[in-house]
């Protein structure tokens, strides 16, 4: 069996990654924590190394991964923005380096729709500057190990920090929260559930060879675009919630993105299709929480 390193595997996409693709897999991992984690259901414990440098290498250097993920990142920190230039651009750039060193056939590294080029949306701002500079630095140092860049658009399933946008409303909705603040709610969103984003990590695996071009990038979406007043009015009926969603209470953010869809063709051109729409995944996340 072929071997993945997973870095980031105790966040929200790293560990889903893990448990899916455990079963045709030997998955190993890397975080700040490297404690041993059990996958659930799985009945199979993986190893964790520090990402730490020297840590790093020695997992390279034992193991000979055959392909590497990248799916750590920091979002926002209070004070310094040294984490997050730690996280989202010299970790990526050190695990492809090391990937070049030993051999791996294909590097993939999670970015985000927030990584427009636009440079007018503040919201998170240091976090979509960091990941702009990673894939700057990547096309610099790209060698014979190939790269695929994952755009990832609105992501969202169970396990997800409560922090997150749409698990923050779930939650929300959930404890019949009297009133809901939000936007007028007419941006739209291509909203993906978290394990068809996992399913077109899996198909590149799968579809490495056929991969030729030595920097790669891929949107993953479902294609299709709705609104945020249309979503949390769906997730609202799901769940019978006695909350009032009060649309147009809050203004838009400064240089608010207004339309995203991802273009999924060359996603598709590999096999891949999204297979949860989002009543589905609503639904799923929506009994994860409630359990």
């Amino acid at each position: 069996m072929e071997k993945v390193l997973i870095a980031g595997i105790k966040g929200f996409l790293g560990r889903r990654l893990a448990t899916i693709l455990n079963d045709h897999y030997i998955i190993f991992g890397l975080d700040r924590d490297n404690s041993i984690i059990n996958l659930a259901h799985k009945n199979k414990e993986i190893i964790i190394y520090e990402s730490t440098e020297d840590s790093i290498e020695q997992a390279f250097f034992e193991h000979k991964f055959d392909f590497v993920i990248n799916a750590a990142t920091v979002y926002k920190v209070e004070g310094s923005i040294i984490p997050i230039i730690q996280s989202n651009v010299i970790l990526p750039v050190y695990l492809y380096e090391l990937s070049e060193k030993y051999n791996a056939k294909l590097f993939i590294n999670s970015d985000t729709f927030f990584n427009t080029g636009l440079r007018n949306y503040d919201y998170l701002s240091e976090y979509t500057y960091s990941k702009e500079d990673c894939i700057n630095w990547l096309n610099i140092v790209k060698g014979n190990c190939k790269i695929a860049n994952m755009k990832i658009f609105h992501m969202f399933g169970p396990n997800d920090n409560p922090n997150k946008f749409i698990q923050n409303i779930l939650i929300r909705l959930l404890n019949n929260e009297r009133f809901i603040n939000l936007t007028p709610g007419n941006q739209k969103r291509d909203f993906i559930f978290v394990d068809d984003v996992v399913n077109a990590y899996r198909v590149l695996l799968e579809k490495n060879e056929v991969i030729h071009d030595k920097f790669s990038q891929f949107e993953v979406g479902t294609g299709v675009d709705t609104s945020l007043k249309k979503a949390l009015g769906l997730a609202l009926r799901l769940i019978n919630s006695k909350s009032e969603l009060r649309f147009g209470a809050l203004d838009y953010r400064d240089g608010e993105i207004m339309k995203s869809k991802a273009n999924i063709g060359s996603l598709v051109q590999l096999g891949w299709l999204p297979n949860y729409t989002l009543a589905d995944g609503l639904k799923i996340t929506i009994d994860s929480l409630k359990s």
